[in-house]
């Protein structure tokens, strides 16, 4: 059993069924959500060139839940 919410396929984060809610069918639960954003974070960071900087908390509001299909993540 694996317990990734994610698989990568090319640039894109796949959630896997584990990453559903509870609460409906086509949509990937917070924990899964803040853990890939929480992946983009960490990637901004090290290409921001800051290798010594490691972030260690953040705060996301869920104003909708996203879905269950692949996703890209940006940050600047």
């Amino acid at each position: 059993m694996s317990l990734a919410m994610f698989t990568l396929e090319g640039d894109q984060l796949v959630p896997a069924e584990i990453a559903r809610s509870m609460w409906k069918h086509d949509q990937m639960h917070g924990v899964a959500t803040c853990g890939a954003l929480a992946r983009e974070l960490e990637n901004a960071v090290l290409a921001a060139g800051r290798a010594d900087l490691r972030p260690a908390r953040f705060t996301v509001d869920l104003f909708k839940a996203p879905s269950m299909g692949p996703c890209s993540l940006a940050s600047t």
